[in-house]
């Protein structure tokens, strides 16, 4: 018995600690460090206790692409019968290298889209001496969450985001959890 019980205790003494769920109150999300700045000072003045956690997330797109480099005055003529088609026209864009111009047509998550949207810039751009193509990019997103908390448990960071809701400056605020 006495084996049994010191083998419990050293058990409990020296188990790995295990992760315990925390729950805060997400007040923001932002990209720039000044929206950050921001949303922090007004939490400070409303006395809340912040942290401010980076997260990053990456996601596999399809970017629609010109096969080809494309002299400056090329560039410009596709472009313009481009953006007469809205659906073409809110993802069109230039990038440049040392060989020249290419039109971007965008980045989309559905491989079908993609297909989409090349094969409708190609209709417009019929008889023309261009083609487009569609390669795969990781996209990477960092943000910084500011956080309230943390907090016990989930009925603690609940009812506490019901008042900072009520605040001007965070209406949106909802119970998150970081582990």
């Amino acid at each position: 018995m006495k084996y049994f019980l010191s083998l419990v205790f050293s058990f409990l003494l020296f188990s790995p600690a295990v992760a315990k769920e925390q729950y805060f109150i997400q007040i923001g999300k932002c990209h720039l460090q000044k929206c950050v700045a921001d949303r922090v000072a007004k939490a400070l003045a409303l006395n809340y206790k912040i942290s401010v956690h980076r997260s990053t997330s990456t996601q596999l797109l399809y970017q629609v692409i010109s096969a080809f480099a494309l002299s400056e005055a090329d560039a410009d003529i596709y472009q313009s019968e481009l953006k007469k088609d809205r659906q073409l026209a809110q993802h069109l864009s230039l990038e440049g290298d040392d060989l020249g111009y290419y039109l971007n047509l965008g980045y989309f998550e559905s491989i079908a889209l993609a297909y989409q949207i090349k094969d409708q810039a190609q209709t417009i751009l019929k008889g023309e001496m261009i083609s487009f193509r569609i390669r795969q990019r990781e996209h990477k997103d960092e943000a910084s969450k500011i956080l309230i908390g943390p907090f016990a448990n989930f009925q603690q960071a609940l009812v506490e985001s019901k008042k900072v809701r009520k605040t001007p400056d965070f209406p949106s605020a909802f119970v998150t959890q970081i582990e």
